[in-house]
């Protein structure tokens, strides 16, 4: 349990790279198909006291030209009392 105020921050696959293989730019499943979409894991950190302070997309260092980046890493504060 965290106390009002506190941070949060965590990563997770990014939405998009579940979408294509490697550096193929052509789409192979449904953004969302396999892995919440981004508005999803918004709305559950809202519907869990949550306001977002940041999101960070971040591409492989070693894929510098990635078609989708590989990691969202999220810092929110939990709201209440």
């Amino acid at each position: 349990m965290l106390r009002p105020e506190a941070g949060l921050v965590f990563a997770v696959p990014h939405p998009m790279s579940a979408v294509f293989d490697n550096n193929d730019p052509t789409a192979r499943r449904q953004y969302g198909s396999t892995t919440p979409t981004i508005g999803e894991l918004t709305m559950a950190l809202q519907r869990a006291n949550f306001s977002i302070d940041v999101m960070h997309e971040l591409t492989p260092l070693h894929q510098p030209r990635a078609v989708a980046p590989s990691t969202l890493v999220v810092r929110a504060r939990k709201l209440g009392s």
